[in-house]
């Protein structure tokens, strides 16, 4: 006799739920509404992180720029007014010396010797203070001083054009009396009044 199988028994399968089988049918947007978004399933039995603690963001401050014109900071030393005077009587010494003979020819009406020693004394002062402090920050006084002329901003020699408008610009210092030769004595960065006008300071090269 012949067993025939029986159709409900699934060996080796887990039984089927009862109840009406799930509805598969894929239920298309309506026109102009965006597909619904994917909901995240909770993953059950898993502790979620603890959230990152809380920085504060700094405000954005600019890098610190030492002085430097601070006499023991990093920056150079500014020249004392004694070091300064000390290379004026080198660099202006030989232009007075020669006006004062200019004068005195002038007395004894000798107008070209007059004129000639003038002339000798405005070209020292234009090559030396001007010409040579502008382009190397160093004349023949400075040198023997140990100081050195510089641009304020750059720090660097002020230039050849600029070194002979500086020394025109000393006429300021002298139409006052003097005074403006003084002004390295009381102000903050030891500067004369042509120093002002062109932004110019120096530097003590031996401190």
């Amino acid at each position: 006799m012949t067993t025939q199988p029986n159709p409900d028994l699934n060996l080796g399968q887990a039984p089927r739920p009862a109840g009406p089988p799930p509805d598969l049918t894929l239920t298309a947007p309506a026109y102009g509404q965006s597909p619904a978004a994917p909901v995240a399933t909770p993953n059950y039995g898993q502790v979620a992180p603890p959230p990152a603690p809380y920085v504060p963001t700094p405000y954005p401050q600019a890098p610190y720029a030492p002085n430097p014109y601070t006499q023991h900071g990093a920056g150079p030393a500014l020249a004392t007014w004694q070091k300064r005077a000390l290379g004026a009587v080198v660099d202006w010494g030989p232009m007075v010396v020669l006006f004062v003979l200019a004068t005195i020819f002038s007395w004894i009406n000798l107008g070209f010797m007059t004129f000639l020693l003038g002339l000798v004394a405005l070209a020292w002062g234009v090559y030396n203070i001007g010409f040579l402090g502008g382009s190397t920050g160093v004349t023949f006084g400075r040198r023997i001083a140990g100081t050195r002329l510089l641009k304020e901003d750059t720090m660097q020699p002020l230039g050849a054009g600029l070194g002979i408008g500086r020394f025109f610009a000393h006429v300021v210092d002298g139409a006052i009396f003097c005074v403006g030769f003084l002004f390295p004595l009381f102000t903050p960065k030891k500067q004369t009044i042509a120093d002002m006008i062109v932004g110019s300071i120096v530097i003590d090269q031996t401190a």
